[in-house]
């Protein structure tokens, strides 16, 4: 739940807390007055990441889900087709679980080349993450 207040600029300032990760639709909605009547309208969306570390592999041959994402990820235990959004050195990509592991202590996801490099990220690294709805 939040709520917002215009500021003597003209500009609003909004508070926000956020519980958990995941996508949370932002509404924005005028209580009405004398000459306006209420209204509300969805007006985006907050997405909350977590930190996990991660790894990437080239995943040139077959995958354990039996399919090759573009942008694809390995994971131990979500299921394949699941969508996952990814953020590392300010670039953010969604990526589909095609694939299992990684199989190295401490690590939470293998990501494919391709995301790896859509993200600029090689070897391991901390990223940001949270499974997409």
């Amino acid at each position: 739940m939040g709520y917002a207040h215009t500021l003597r600029s003209g500009r609003f300032g909004i508070r926000y807390r956020l519980h958990g990760t995941g996508e949370s639709a932002i509404k924005v909605a005028f209580a009405g007055s004398r000459l306006a009547r209420p209204a509300s309208a969805l007006a985006g969306r907050i997405i909350v990441l977590t930190p996990v570390l991660a790894s990437w592999y080239d995943d040139a041959g077959s995958t354990a889900c039996g399919f090759h994402a573009h942008y694809g990820i390995a994971s131990r235990t979500l299921p394949c087709g699941t969508h996952v959004t990814l953020s590392y050195g300010g670039r953010t990509v969604v990526a589909t679980v095609d694939d299992r592991g990684p199989y190295v202590y401490g690590r939470t996801f293998d990501l494919n080349q391709n995301t790896a490099g859509y993200l600029g990220m090689w070897g391991v690294a901390r990223v940001y993450t949270c499974v997409s709805a």
